[in-house]
């Protein structure tokens, strides 16, 4: 039986050479040099995966299939701002680990008349440490 013809599909960027319904591409056969071959015939040989050609073939293809959806995606969760209240609670924990701080070392607070104490400092740090913490989440 004789192979079918093969026609080549309209379109910038397509690579098929049969129509969807047809038939597959011919095996190779062993001990046959398909580049020379291909070069006689004047086809084009296919890229070579890793190289800059077949990657920017692939990111033309990535954008043309992105372009011509038209369905709606929202935005995931991960890429929508942060709630007012994450940097408020940021500012709220870094700024009383500081009072706390300060106001520890000026003997204001209730058993700091003889000296600093140590719980307030460590109270402290954890707070700052904390309002740190918050700053990560900030979107």
């Amino acid at each position: 039986m004789a192979k079918p013809t093969k026609r080549r599909i309209d379109g910038e960027h397509s690579r098929r050479v049969t129509p969807k319904g047809g038939q597959d591409a011919p095996t190779k056969r062993p001990g046959t040099d398909d580049a020379a071959a291909d070069e006689a015939a004047g086809r084009a040989r296919p890229l070579k995966p890793g190289t800059g050609a077949s990657d920017a073939k692939q990111r033309s293809k990535k954008v043309a299939d992105h372009s011509e959806s038209r369905r709606y995606t929202p935005p995931s969760h991960v890429d929508m701002p942060s709630p007012w209240w994450v940097p408020a609670l940021m500012w709220t924990f870094i700024g009383g680990g500081g009072l706390a701080i300060i106001l520890n070392y000026a003997g204001v607070l209730p058993g700091t008349s003889g000296g600093a104490n140590g719980w307030y400092l460590i109270g402290g740090l954890v707070a700052i440490l904390a309002g740190i913490m918050t700053a990560t989440q900030y979107r």
